[in-house]
């Protein structure tokens, strides 16, 4: 699986490498230095990205992304390749924080316009800036070397409301909302094992999904992913879209919902760690995250029994179902986490049983 970076000791409390490093900013079209304890070179190559989207609730997440104005996806490449250990981004309380070990001494800071995704776990940069990383990144090639961070540090308190009577008050600006990409894809949401904790609250519909009469496989044509080195092939109908893809994990997204998404990862499996036992330990974990958790019965994935554990989360103004299953098959652990909004998962429930049938073992 996809470790989180946490990025900084002062923001986490994991003692990675902090050394303050130099940043450039651009915003929009335009471009400014960050104060820092050494300025860039102007020709020193770029050595990472840092997104700054402090202040807009950006969540930790396995599957963090960044998308231009339009939707296209900019990091990370369905062609990107890495290891399952190894984190997409590193998260930063603030700038000074950026980490030398993983941005270099000169990264590009681009400030960030939007979130997307029901999980908020995925970034928007301006036309502009898009085309300034994509064009950086040709020269240098910090993206395929993960070198990227996201800048959340806390959204500032909101003020207090002033008592003034209607006539004293200004009159109110027009609004000026960033622009809101096409359908990007959603990202998965934030997996048990590295999630904050988040606003909680609502009902699981998940368990009633779960209890539906199985739809068996869709009768149309169906795509095929083989995962794990062919261990694994799973299969889908044309209501799920292939949306990112690696040398351990899969990406799908509902093709008409794209706030339900699918993400699946292998691995090793751990050594003398039996399925009750990790299932335990995932409950226990996630019972520290979430207020409203639920172990159902094992299912059958590809012939081998498999745990489920779904909870709820309430993200801003939106409730969001995650349902994480996992097994263990020649020598590898596999998981699926499944998620989005409560609704999506109401309105395509026979589509993810469909989904979860479409596992088959190629030995």
């Amino acid at each position: 699986m996809v470790p989180v970076d946490e990025g900084s000791s002062s923001a986490t409390g994991t003692g990675a490498d902090v050394t303050p490093t130099a940043v450039t900013t651009t915003t929009g079209e335009g471009t400014s230095a960050v104060s820092s304890p050494n300025p860039p070179h102007p020709a020193a190559p770029v050595t990472g990205l840092v997104i700054d989207a402090n202040g807009m609730g950006v969540k930790r997440s396995m599957s963090p992304a960044i998308f231009d104005e339009q939707g296209n996806l900019i990091y990370p490449t369905p062609e990107l390749k890495f290891d399952s250990n190894q984190s997409l981004v590193s998260y930063l309380a603030s700038a000074d924080q950026a980490p030398k070990s993983r941005v270099g001494g000169n990264p590009l800071t681009i400030q960030a316009i939007n979130v997307s995704g029901a999980a908020r776990t995925a970034v928007v940069v301006g036309s502009g800036d898009a085309e300034r990383i994509r064009q950086e990144d040709q020269k240098h090639g910090f993206l395929k070397k993960l070198s990227v961070a996201f800048l959340i540090g806390a959204k500032p308190p909101k003020p207090p409301e002033e008592t003034t009577s209607p006539e004293s008050q200004p009159p109110t600006p027009p609004a000026t909302t960033p622009a809101t990409p096409q359908n990007p894809p959603a990202q998965p949401a934030t997996p048990a094992e590295t999630a904050p904790p988040a606003q909680q609250g609502g009902s699981l519909v998940i368990p009633s999904i779960l209890n539906r009469p199985d739809p068996g496989m869709p009768a149309g044509a169906l795509q095929s992913s083989s995962v794990a080195g062919g261990t694994m092939t799973v299969k889908y109908d044309t209501s799920w879209q292939l949306t990112g893809e690696g040398e351990s994990f899969l990406r799908l997204s509902a093709a008409k919902d794209s706030d339900l998404s699918a993400w699946i990862d292998w691995r090793d499996a751990p050594a003398g760690e039996t399925l009750d036992a990790r299932a335990q330990r995932q409950l226990e974990r996630q019972k520290e995250r979430s207020a409203q958790v639920e172990q159902l019965p094992n299912r059958n994935i590809a012939g081998v029994p498999a745990f489920q554990i779904a909870w709820v989360d309430r993200l801003d103004d939106r409730t969001v179902e995650t349902l994480h299953i996992e097994w263990l098959d020649g020598g590898k652990q596999f998981r699926a986490l499944l998620s989005g909004p409560s609704g999506s998962w109401q309105q395509q429930g026979d589509k993810v049983l469909q989904l979860l049938n479409g596992f088959s073992k190629e030995r």
